[in-house]
């Protein structure tokens, strides 16, 4: 089984701390042909000791292989207020390119991140994981959030496919969340 973490490069002067992680699987039917998204919502805050560079670096690793597409900025649906208030399940305030979440304290930034800023980092056609380098644009001081989408390519890695009567089949996935911790 793989697993989920956000790291820091060893190349990142500059230090951050996940405030809050969000994750969604989803899977979508078409003609019998599923497609699987896993989306990750990320509340990032650069550390009050951090030199203060115009941008840093997050490295994503995810438990399945991912489509060379790459992945999908999801910033735009971020500051849709209807779809929001699906993601965090809550009122939210969204005002041009910050959200404010009453039970999340202050509000926080929704930062794009360009295509040619995520970057897959392995290449060992491993199944059992994906790796990707997000280069995050930030101001120093403040709390920004990212949402991204990613393509699974080898969903088998968490998803089963069991046969029943006359060729129906029923579909069973397993994800386990173990807890979260800061490894310094």
């Amino acid at each position: 089984m793989g697993y989920f973490a956000i790291l820091h490069p060893k190349s990142n002067e500059r230090r951050f701390r996940v405030d809050r992680c969000h994750t969604n699987l989803f899977v979508l039917s078409r003609l019998g042909l599923y497609e699987f998204f896993w989306d990750i919502g990320i509340l990032l805050r650069a550390e009050a000791d951090a030199p203060h560079a115009a941008d840093f670096d997050v490295e994503i690793v995810l438990p399945f292989a991912t489509s060379d597409t790459g992945c999908e900025d999801l910033s735009s649906k971020v500051l849709d207020q209807a779809i929001a208030t699906q993601i965090f399940g809550e009122k939210v305030l969204v005002d041009e390119t910050n959200v404010r979440i009453p039970s999340y304290g202050d509000p926080f930034r929704v930062v794009a991140v360009p295509k040619e800023s995520a970057v897959r980092v392995d290449d060992s056609g491993d199944t059992r994981m994906s790796i990707w380098r997000i280069s995050v644009p930030s101001r120093p001081e403040k709390q920004c959030y990212l949402r991204l989408r990613f393509k699974i390519s080898h969903p088998d890695v968490f998803w089963q496919w069991q046969p029943i009567a006359l060729a129906r089949r029923r579909n069973s996935g397993h994800a386990r969340i173990r807890r979260s911790r800061c490894v310094k």
